[in-house]
């Protein structure tokens, strides 16, 4: 509605507002962040207990947090508690075409296809997992602790070998590429999510979010 418009900046004197410069507004766009305000959780969550991930897809918001919590509708008008099925703390969650996934820091795998009900999905081998990331698909990848990755698609997910031995703390997907980051200048990519590629950087580096 304001590209091409004409422009008059003014500014303030004794005298009132005088004009300034005219200009002529190339491209406009929206780029503040709103006012925030506090979620009003249900009743029934249970206290103190801290939030580790959010997604949204559509008109579908979660957040998982500690001991499996799990808040529905976060941005609704009527957040609600859903039953996770794990006590551990969840650390990740994603969204893709045909559901949810989240993971936990003991290598818990759940699965919802509407966020009310959650299924658990065997790893075959408990390590901490830290963050899961899926393609349309259902194609995902969750990273952990001691270079832990799993893979699966729409089930029960594997193990793979990487060759990395570093703390995996985040994973994306975009551009039809996982890209796995972690400590010690680690940072993995892979398009299938059974092959690995390192991408060399300093050592130094301790990453924490990839996105």
């Amino acid at each position: 509605f304001f590209n091409d418009a004409d422009a008059r900046v003014m500014t303030q004197t004794a005298d009132g507002l005088v004009l300034k410069k005219t200009a002529r507004v190339l491209q406009y766009g929206i780029n503040r962040v709103g006012v925030f305000q506090a979620v009003n959780l249900p009743g029934d969550t249970p206290p103190g207990l801290a939030v580790q991930s959010f997604v949204r897809k559509g008109e579908v918001s979660l957040a998982v947090g500690e001991n499996g919590l799990i808040i529905r509708n976060v941005t609704g008008q009527m957040p609600a508690i859903a039953e996770s099925g794990v006590t551990a703390d969840l650390t990740g969650i994603c969204a893709f075409t045909g559901g949810y996934l989240a993971c936990s820091d003991e290598g818990d795998l759940i699965f919802s296809a509407d966020t009310e009900t959650w299924q658990s999905w065997p790893t075959f081998g408990k390590k901490p997992l830290r963050a899961i990331a899926a393609n349309e698909d259902g194609l995902y990848v969750a990273v952990g602790a001691d270079g832990a990755v799993i893979t699966g698609q729409n089930g029960p997910g594997t193990f793979i070998r990487t060759g990395a031995s570093a703390d995996l703390a985040d994973i994306a997907y975009g551009g039809l590429t996982f890209v796995a980051a972690g400590s010690g200048g680690t940072i993995l990519i892979s398009r299938t999510g059974l092959i690995w590629q390192t991408v060399s950087l300093s050592p130094k580096i301790n990453w924490r979010a990839a996105d």
